[in-house]
């Protein structure tokens, strides 16, 4: 029988793809459904057979559904044992762990009381253990450490009242000097200034000065208004050779733009061997001034005429008596009746006659004569350049003016008398008596 002739469709269809495909292990489609179909060739004994094994799929699957919904529901029921078993576990064993980490954070926060609890022996337990006792080390230093810082911030407060004390003092000092003081940075920028710099600087408060560039501020330009240039500046080169200084011929400005003559000291401000600044003391020296150019003024000068003394006479004498200066001429004059005015009408009438004969000489004199009052009634006049013809002409005006004048019921009156240096070998001390005598 061919295998055609086999009336069933399922063999038909299995042969045919077994043909085609050469496939042994296949499933086919038929009218009652699919088919597990296993093909095999027997070939023994002179036999040649196609064996072919046919099973509806549903027969053959039934048990591997079977086995797996089984497979499953065991599956299910170990997935919800291990569940349970790993929730439990980790109840067991991670809750410590999370009770430590609450309480290590409640610790980290500041609750240095927070200690965990310890209920068990394992390594959990002895990790507990240790945290604890690492807590109470903890807090065992910090609350030394606290104990310290108090201490600390005891003896920081004091030492910063004493500071603060010897600030206080320091600027009190500083402040009941009559003195200016200020210092300035490396820049000459001023650091602080007292009371008594403030004041004699014309300010009436320190901020006015802070940070402020002194040179610009109070050293900026001489008595005539000429500027001084920062690099020029006394303190300024003192900071270049790193040493301190005295100055007493220069001023300092004031507030309100006007001056005063100062003399200041300037000294040298060291940290760790290192310049910082500098520290200046000043004081206004405009009345001492004042006085030393009137004691000098009196040192040269007749107190009461205001000519020169005899003392300015003698040293002029000396400093003029060049060759470039000849010839040199000398008049000396006698006041007559001095004596008899102060006899008749006074001192005061006499001292009347001697202003009046000095403001002769001044009207009648060039400005570059040296005219002296050398003794009570004895004046000179020192002409440098001079010939003795331009003396006797001096004199003889001198004469006519005294003339004119009058003093109570005396006619102003003087002799005199001059002499001349020629040559550079003559004595000038011999022409100066030569006038006297004459």
């Amino acid at each position: 029988i061919n295998v055609g002739d086999i009336d069933n469709e399922l063999i038909t269809k299995a042969f045919d793809y077994y043909t085609n495909s050469g496939a042994r292990t296949f499933e086919i489609k038929g009218e009652d459904g699919k088919s597990q179909v296993n093909m095999f060739e027997y070939n023994r004994d002179g036999m040649d057979w196609l064996v072919m094994v046919s099973m509806p799929k549903s027969i053959f699957v039934s048990k591997i559904i079977e086995n797996m919904g089984t497979t499953i529901i065991i599956v299910f029921l170990a997935l919800i044992l291990s569940l349970m078993i790993y929730f439990y576990m980790i109840r067991k064993l991670f809750k410590p762990m999370d009770t430590l980490i609450e309480t290590t954070e409640e610790f980290a926060k500041g609750d240095l009381f927070k200690r965990a609890t310890v209920g068990r022996k394992d390594e959990i337990g002895r990790v507990l253990s240790s945290f604890n006792l690492m807590a109470d080390t903890v807090s065992l230093l910090i609350h030394d450490l606290e104990d310290m810082a108090k201490e600390r911030d005891l003896a920081l407060e004091e030492a910063s009242n004493k500071l603060e004390y010897s600030k206080d003092r320091l600027r009190l000092i500083l402040d009941s000097t009559a003195e200016g003081i200020f210092g300035v940075d490396t820049k000459g920028k001023c650091t602080f200034c007292n009371a008594g710099g403030l004041k004699l600087l014309g300010y009436s408060n320190e901020k006015e000065l802070l940070g402020e560039d002194m040179h610009y501020k109070i050293h900026h330009s001489r008595r005539d208004g000429t500027s001084i240039l920062k690099s020029e500046s006394t303190i300024y080169k003192a900071f270049e050779k790193d040493e301190g200084v005295q100055v007493s011929d220069e001023v300092f400005w004031r507030s309100d733009g006007t001056f005063f003559d100062v003399e200041y000291f300037a000294y040298p401000q060291y940290r760790d061997g290192e310049i910082i600044g500098f520290v200046i003391t000043f004081m206004d020296i405009t009345e001492r001034k004042k006085a030393d150019e009137n004691i000098k003024y009196l040192s040269y000068h007749d107190s009461l005429t205001g000519l020169y003394n005899r003392m300015f006479f003698e040293e002029e004498i000396k400093r003029l008596d060049q060759p470039r200066n000849l010839p040199i001429s000398i008049i000396s004059g006698d006041v007559n009746g001095l004596k008899l005015t102060n006899d008749i009408f006074g001192h005061s009438a006499g001292d009347k006659l001697l202003k009046t004969i000095a403001d002769t000489f001044r009207t009648v004199c060039r400005a570059d004569d040296i005219i002296a009052r050398i003794g009570g009634d004895e004046f000179s006049i020192l002409l440098p350049s001079t010939e003795e013809e331009e003396a006797e002409v001096i004199i003889e005006r001198i004469k006519e003016e005294c003339h004119k004048k009058q003093i109570e019921a005396i006619r102003c009156s003087i002799a005199l008398g001059c002499s001349t240096k020629l040559n550079a070998d003559e004595d000038i001390i011999k022409t100066f008596r030569n006038a006297e005598d004459k």
